[in-house]
């Protein structure tokens, strides 16, 4: 992180491990783009427990369908999973994923877990 003075940020990247340098509060990141995250990631985020069993549905049916994997059923929280415990993407994977995510979810409000997520997803940075 590379900043003024007056400790006015100018830059701010992340480590190694994918993890932020700067930590900002979900209070701080725009409306719009925590909107947005929500609708692209895992539109039903606020309304289930941590797993999405529509989306798990829809993914079976898509991905035996076409014989192949063509389609995911993660949500925010397994994915907050994922980058907390360095799991797998195949089937084993996708199953502690989805325990992890109960156990998040049981633990952790919606609001911490956003925060976690869009604090340690990596968006392509090198």
């Amino acid at each position: 992180m590379v900043g003024l003075a007056d400790c006015q940020l100018l830059r701010s990247t992340r480590a190694g491990d994918g993890s932020r340098r700067l930590w900002i509060p979900l209070s701080e990141i725009d409306s719009d783009v925590l909107a947005s995250f929500v609708a692209m990631e895992d539109a039903r985020f606020f309304d289930h427990g941590g797993i999405d069993l529509r989306a798990v549905g829809r993914a079976a049916r898509d991905n035996l369908s076409s014989r192949r994997i063509v389609s995911g059923a993660s949500t925010i929280t397994m994915q907050a999973a994922r980058l907390a415990a360095g799991m797998g993407r195949g089937w084993l994977g996708k199953l502690r994923q989805a325990l992890w995510a109960l156990r998040l979810e049981f633990h952790a409000d919606k609001q911490t877990i956003l925060e976690y997520y869009l604090n340690r997803v990596p968006l392509g940075q090198a």
